[in-house]
């Protein structure tokens, strides 16, 4: 999937009713864990391109912003995605990334839905997508 997808969008805004709710309602205690376990659990796969196979790592140096890849990739033209909807594929690499590490460092599934309700509600739209106050705002 991909974070700037309209389908993905209206995917995670109603699952994430869903998956709250079994969040709040249903933790499941190991005795052997001090963690609460959940009877859902959701990953994110997010495709993003290969940049080298994209001949974006290929530059060796710095990209500027006359480069095809500039406002396509991210870490030296390693992961890229393709601009959609006024979003640059940077972006939507960074909040991808983002995503993944707010699953990896929270173990409370709650912190992630909460997060994608916020940023679906009020970051989605290309204006604010890329705004540091608004992704802020959903931490």
């Amino acid at each position: 999937h991909s974070p700037v997808d309209t389908h993905t969008k209206d995917f995670l805004t109603n699952f994430s009713i869903l998956a709250q709710t079994f969040d709040y309602a249903n933790p499941i205690v190991d005795k052997d864990d001090d963690d609460s376990k959940n009877l859902l659990e959701f990953y994110e796969h997010p495709i993003l391109l290969d940049g080298h196979e994209l001949g974006c790592t290929d530059a060796g140096n710095e990209q500027t912003p006359n480069d095809p890849c500039y406002d396509l990739c991210t870490n030296g033209g390693r992961y890229c995605h393709v601009s959609h909807h006024l979003v640059s594929g940077k972006d939507v690499v960074l909040e991808a990334l983002r995503r993944l590490c707010i699953r990896k460092h929270y173990k409370s599934q709650h912190v992630y839905w909460q997060y994608i309700s916020h940023f679906s509600q009020f970051c989605w739209d290309s204006d604010y997508y890329a705004n540091d106050e608004c992704v802020k705002d959903a931490f």
